[in-house]
């Protein structure tokens, strides 16, 4: 533990590692500090010897009930000192706490209680008749918890650091909660870290739900240092406004806060910087830090703020950290998530489990002391998400699979890219949702975006950006233009298959308890015509209103007028084949791959499809051409190859295939009957060339088929497969 330099002359006790748990980081502090202000709320206050003495009547009691190491003890109160109460008695009687917000539907506080299968419930009288029925005794906080019947001693119960802390449930994938386990090693490497690093001894804001892992950062990095913690009542939570009155009254130094509300505070109270003069360090967790334009004015404006990006999945809680420096004016948009806290490892790892080089994007994987134990009771899942590490020669040293997306930069920094499930893939390509957003994010009048792949219509698959403008851009006129720029700035910036097909204006994100971004309720984008630059203006009777009609049909939403953009409407490379074939079979007229981009209005295209038909270009019956001769590509060939020059690395048209015949093989009869084969089929030998005349097919040779051998008998049996398939990959 980092002590003050007069702590050499401390009679407090040594801490031993080995045993060192959460709490005790408390009870140092309790000796050194008794007569500090440990927590405050409306009010009330209690210095480290009350919360001392309180939190040991609770824990004594619960001893009794035969609470202790890797027991889990349900927490569930309202925001007040009895949070600080009820955590630190728990962990003091030995146990693990198991933070249920009480806010939580009834159905939710089950799920938790039935899943933790926990024994004792640590709760108030005013929440008993709300809570759903569970199996779990009932101890009530508050006016009733002077009457416990038990000691404010010290229990001092023997423990080490490999004990349970607490278990935090978070969602899961199936929609049954997942209970992360973290251990005493893990969280006490965490707050020795902070009280090494970070501000010490602050006047510290409570904000995080009790449900959410920062809660126990902003508690213990406080009491660890002698700080006070500043309870707020949940209406101040939800208010920023409220939020931003209480830190400027309280003086408050320090606080942990989620991105959307650092950006909210920044848009309230950015030109009132005198408000938060007491501010000595904020930092933001729980989402990917985005600088706005409001958050680099606001921090112009506080020099002596610190301003500190951490990240962390439950699963570890906070495991890197990176500090903005600098002028904020040249502040990234997206700054990294930092370097790795003490005792942890950072792996930015390929597809086969291999470090990526510097700069190449792999997934995340976590190892070191602040990995939980895993899911309770939950084996299977703690297997899939927490592997064993083939890096390390450490007996039993595991790694946790983040599905996150990074790479490291040249200084070591890691850069968080986004979830690895909000990678997917688009018209065959890979597409990092959180790229598209980056580019989003930039353009002038945009407060925020999410974007999502949808696939509202089966087989359609298309991205949806949702869109929240700044306040100065919500007017419906600059609404309609907003969007249209918007569209612009990012075919501008972004390959066809990346810019969105729907834009769908929101007053606000919809977020979920802990303020990130509730993705699962972004709303499916309207079948109406978006909004739109340009006026509607209806097409003519004829070619006009059967090319709509073709879009509408093709784009699923309508009504399209003549004016109206293909690619504005969210057309894609796709759609325009698909609108090429109904063309032809409406009209009878060829269309060109090239034609629906360059003539991209319905106006546009019905003038060049009338133009066509006057010259009675109708499809000419099909003949014999000299195959000596370029050939024309197919409009699907041209395709092929537009999408290859715009991205040449794209592998989405290569099919492996991995075939496991058993008997005998004869390698000389198989090589000639597929030589047979491209010899009779010329669309097996067709290759594209760029000429200067354009872009030919020219059919190979016949007879130059020939069919590559790799020999593995030299191999284990075990090791042929693997080899195999990498010779694929």
């Amino acid at each position: 533990m980092s002590l003050d330099a007069d702590d050499r002359h401390d009679s407090s006790p040594r801490l031993d590692k080995a045993r060192l748990c959460s709490h005790h980081l408390f009870e140092h502090q309790a000796r050194r500090t008794p007569d500090a202000t440990a927590a405050t709320f409306e009010g009330r206050s209690l210095t480290y010897r009350e919360l001392e003495k309180r939190s040991n009547r609770l824990a004594n009691h619960l001893r009794a009930l035969g609470v202790g190491p890797d027991r889990l003890v349900g927490l569930c109160v309202e925001r007040s000192l009895e949070t600080a109460i009820g955590l630190l008695g728990i962990l003091k009687a030995g146990g693990a706490y198991v933070p249920i917000d009480p806010a939580y539907p009834q159905a939710r506080i089950g799920q938790i209680l039935h899943a933790s299968k926990a024994e004792v419930l640590v709760t108030q009288r005013s929440l008993a008749e709300a809570l759903p029925a569970h199996q779990a005794r009932e101890v009530y906080l508050g006016e009733g918890e002077d009457a416990l019947d038990a000691s404010d001693a010290d229990p001092a119960v023997a423990m080490r650091s490999d004990a349970l802390g607490y278990v935090i449930y978070t969602s899961g994938s199936t929609g049954e909660p997942k209970g992360v386990c973290l251990p005493h090693a893990a969280l006490v490497n965490l707050i020795l870290w902070h009280d090494r690093t970070l501000l010490r001894g602050a006047r510290t804001l409570q904000f995080a739900s009790l449900s959410f892992d920062a809660s126990f950062h902003e508690m213990f990095a406080a009491w660890c240092s002698g700080g006070t913690v500043f309870f707020i009542t949940e209406a101040t939570r939800h208010d920023v406004a409220a939020l931003i009155r209480f830190i400027e009254r309280e003086r408050i130094e320090k606080v942990t806060l989620p991105v959307v509300v650092v950006q909210q505070m920044a848009e309230i109270a950015g030109d009132e910087p005198h408000r938060f003069r007491s501010l000595r360090e904020l930092t933001t967790t729980g989402e990917q830090l985005h600088i706005t334009a409001p958050v680099r004015r606001l921090f112009e404006k506080l020099p002596g703020c610190a301003f500190h990006n951490h990240y962390g999945p439950s699963e570890t809680h906070v495991v890197t950290a990176y500090t903005m420096s600098g002028d904020p004016s040249s502040w990234e948009a997206h700054p990294p998530i930092g370097w790795a806290i003490d005792n942890t490892t950072m792996l930015v790892l390929d597809d086969r489990g291999r470090p990526t080089p510097i700069g190449e994007v792999g997934e995340l994987y976590i190892g070191g002391i602040m990995l939980a134990r895993g899911y309770l009771h939950r084996p299977d899942l703690t297997a899939e998400r927490f592997l064993p590490n083939p890096l390390s020669t450490e007996p039993g040293a595991r790694l946790y699979w983040t599905g996150d997306l990074a790479r490291v930069r040249d200084d070591g920094c890691i850069e968080f890219l986004g979830r690895i499930d909000h990678q997917v893939k688009i018209r065959g390509f890979r597409v990092e949702l959180g790229e598209i957003e980056a580019t989003l994010d930039r353009f002038p009048g945009v407060k925020s975006t999410a974007v999502l792949a949808r696939e509202d219509t089966p087989g359609d698959k298309r991205l949806v950006a949702y869109v929240v403008a700044d306040a100065g851009a919500a007017e419906a006129e600059k609404s309609r233009s907003l969007i249209a720029d918007l569209r612009v700035h990012a075919r501008e910036r972004l390959p066809d298959f990346m810019v969105p097909s729907a834009f769908v204006l929101l007053d606000r994100m919809p977020l979920t308890q802990n303020g990130k971004v509730d993705r699962r309720a972004l709303p499916a984008p309207g079948k109406t015509r978006p909004a739109m630059a340009q006026t509607f203006v209806a097409p003519r009777p004829g070619v006009e209103a059967r090319l709509a009609a073709i879009w509408e049909e093709v784009l699923h939403l309508g009504p399209v007028g003549a004016r109206d953009d293909f690619f504005e409407l969210g057309g894609h490379s796709i759609h325009a084949v698909q609108v090429a074939s109904r063309v032809r079979r409406a009209f009878g007229i060829e269309v060109a791959f090239q034609q629906i981009f360059e003539g991209s209005t319905v106006a546009e295209l019905s003038a060049l499809i009338e133009g066509a038909r006057g010259e009675g270009s109708r499809a000419d019956p099909i003949g014999k051409r000299d195959r000596r001769l370029p050939l024309p590509l197919s409009l699907a060939q041209e395709r092929l190859w537009f999408l290859q020059r715009l991205a040449p690395e794209s592998t989405a048209y290569s099919c492996p295939y991995f075939f496991h015949l058993t008997g005998k093989l004869v390698a000389a009869a198989l090589e000639k009957a597929l030589g047979e084969m491209v010899r009779r089929h010329e669309v097996l030998r067709i290759l594209i060339a760029e000429t200067r005349v354009g872009v030919a097919a020219r059919i190979g040779p016949g007879d130059a088929f020939h069919m590559a051998v790799t020999d593995l008998r030299h191999l284990a049996a075990s090791e042929r497969r693997d080899e195999a398939r990498r010779i694929l990959d």
